[in-house]
């Protein structure tokens, strides 16, 4: 997967926000979307972010990569990354 060509991010206080310019719309990530968002570089899978992630936070694999899945779809969902998995 990796992020689409027309959006724009910029990181403030360990959140960032994405806006795509052709829909006029935006969307926030926390700590945890952020961490997710910087991995999605069209090498990385679903499972290798999820286990960094869960390393990072000290987090549960299985949780780790609920939320990593559920927040790639939504950002799939919005068009603001192509997935390719």
């Amino acid at each position: 997967m990796n992020k689409a060509k027309n959006i724009e991010s910029r990181e403030i206080d360990g959140e960032t926000i994405l806006v795509s310019p052709k829909k006029n719309e935006f969307f926030i990530l926390n700590k945890t979307g952020t961490f997710i968002w910087k991995n999605i570089n069209g090498k990385n899978t679903e499972k290798n972010i999820a286990e960094k992630l869960a390393k990072k936070y000290n987090l549960k694999e299985k949780i780790s990569l609920a939320d990593t899945k559920k927040l790639i779809k939504k950002l799939a969902s919005m068009k603001l990354i192509t997935k390719k998995n």
